[in-house]
């Protein structure tokens, strides 16, 4: 089963062939230009039954190489904001929202969130059979 983290990496690597998609800026000896993808956030809510929303928010770094100018940048936002709109996990289409990106420290950060809904299997118990109820009248009501 595919995450929506291998959704985003099928993204990025199809899109940056020639630039490494690592998980820290440890990974990167110091070198660009590279994409550090981290999950920046997750949440899950109870909505009816045993049906969920579930949220996935997601920080894609671009470190540029050396000698990298800026319009190579904003290149590299314009095509994030463009395919990052809807990934494919297992089959299915997942859409993107509240896209966004800054940079910060020569760095570019672009951010994304992924919701979606699950359904968790019942867990199948035990039925009651019988049910004893006893009942004390009081002063005889």
């Amino acid at each position: 089963m595919k995450t929506v983290r291998d959704g985003v990496l099928d993204v990025l690597a199809e899109h940056f062939p020639q630039v490494p998609v690592v998980d820290s800026l440890a990974d990167t000896e110091g070198q660009g230009p590279c994409l550090i993808l981290s999950l920046w956030s997750a949440a899950q809510d109870r909505e009816t039954g045993h049906r969920y929303k579930r949220g996935h928010t997601f920080d894609i770094l671009y470190v540029k190489g050396q000698g990298e100018s800026g319009e190579a940048q904003l290149e590299v936002y314009e095509l994030l904001f463009n395919q990052l709109t809807q990934i494919t996990v297992d089959g299915s289409l997942l859409k993107g929202s509240k896209l966004r990106c800054e940079t910060v420290t020569g760095a570019l950060h672009f951010r994304v969130d992924y919701d979606f809904h699950i359904m968790v299997e019942r867990q199948q118990g035990p039925v009651m059979q019988h049910l004893k109820a006893e009942v004390e009248l009081r002063n005889g009501k």
